[in-house]
């Protein structure tokens, strides 16, 4: 099938590539654009720690990290935009990128698996206070709600629309 080969895949994400980035930067500004706030887009390592499993396999790098100084978080997020998603086959294709056994959402909580065990080396990194109690939160934020995600309930990351991320960051300033 012409639709599942890897050069057709190719071409698709050259498409969607750039959206992927911008959106990406959308939430940087946001998140930049608050207080009490540092943050990063397309994080590959943080100091001399590549963002590596057991095996020294690359992860792939964190969409977007935000320190949250007052509340004393980091906050993992995995970022999506599926506005080229128009049928319920892209939908369904999509789905599966994103649940999939090695979609997405695995690769983005073995990313915020490596972030936890080494986050003393971390927080030492970014001269952060190591005697307050700082802990990860993992979200995966998309352009539009995911209607997927209700049957797919996540226990440890939050999947959210950009929308909600920033209604909720305004309200409780991300608990």
């Amino acid at each position: 099938d012409r639709y599942s080969s890897k050069e057709f895949q190719q071409e698709i994400d050259k498409i969607i590539s750039p959206r992927n980035i911008a959106f990406n930067r959308e939430i940087y500004e946001f998140f930049k654009s608050t207080s009490d706030t540092t943050v990063f887009v397309n994080v590959r390592n943080i100091g001399n720690l590549l963002i590596l499993d057991e095996n020294r396999n690359q992860l792939g790098d964190i969409d977007v990290l935000v320190i949250d100084n007052k509340k004393h978080k980091f906050l993992i997020i995995e970022s999506k935009d599926f506005s080229a998603v128009r049928t319920p086959y892209e939908l369904n294709l999509e789905m599966g990128k994103i649940f999939g056994d090695n979609g997405h959402l695995k690769k983005h909580e073995r990313r915020v698996n490596w972030f936890k065990n080494n986050l003393e080396n971390i927080i030492k990194y970014f001269g952060l206070n190591e005697y307050l109690d700082w802990c990860v939160k993992s979200i995966f934020v998309s352009n539009e709600p995911l209607f997927s995600s209700h049957f797919h309930k996540q226990k440890d990351t939050e999947m959210i629309s950009v929308t909600e991320l920033k209604e909720i960051y305004h309200k409780r300033c991300v608990s």
